[in-house]
């Protein structure tokens, strides 16, 4: 079969898988009411044509503070070697208002992460639970191209 067989060249497939996991990395909230995220698998991904894995693990911290009745997403991301990188965004009243950060140069996307703080009090990054009853976590993993920023 051609490369370029359903109007796709080398380059153009390297671009698609380029810079997001392959498989599910299982984002989930680390056990025992903390303040991290983990992933629960091994994942794939690839960087400047060539194919990584990050064994399962923590995520970086979130690190900042949502304000009582807002969203926010946190994007995580890994590079070439392997350092896991969390990224906040511009927390907003509406969900669709919430703006993404900007993703370091070279990092391959794993998903992100929104909030949504119901609670009387500020969601702090680090340091609030993320099972607290008020704060709503969805998970989103990044099989397919994401781009932000």
């Amino acid at each position: 079969m051609k490369d370029t067989q359903f109007g796709l060249n080398r380059q153009s497939l390297i671009d698609m898988f380029e810079k997001h996991e392959l498989n599910s990395g299982g984002l989930v909230e680390k056990s025992g009411g903390s303040p991290l995220v983990k992933t629960v698998n091994t994942v794939y991904y690839f960087i400047d044509e060539k194919l990584y894995s990050l064994p399962p693990g923590d995520m970086a911290a979130l690190s900042t503070t949502i304000t009582t009745l807002y969203y926010n997403v946190f994007v995580f991301s890994v590079d070439s070697a392997g350092t896991v990188t969390t990224s906040a965004g511009t927390q907003a009243a509406a969900l669709e208002d919430v703006v993404f950060p900007a993703v370091p140069a070279n990092n391959s996307v794993l998903g992100f992460l929104i909030l949504y703080n119901g609670s009387g009090s500020d969601f702090v990054g680090g340091t609030t639970a993320l099972n607290t009853g008020s704060v709503t976590d969805t998970y989103i993993e990044a099989l397919f191209p994401m781009r932000f920023a």
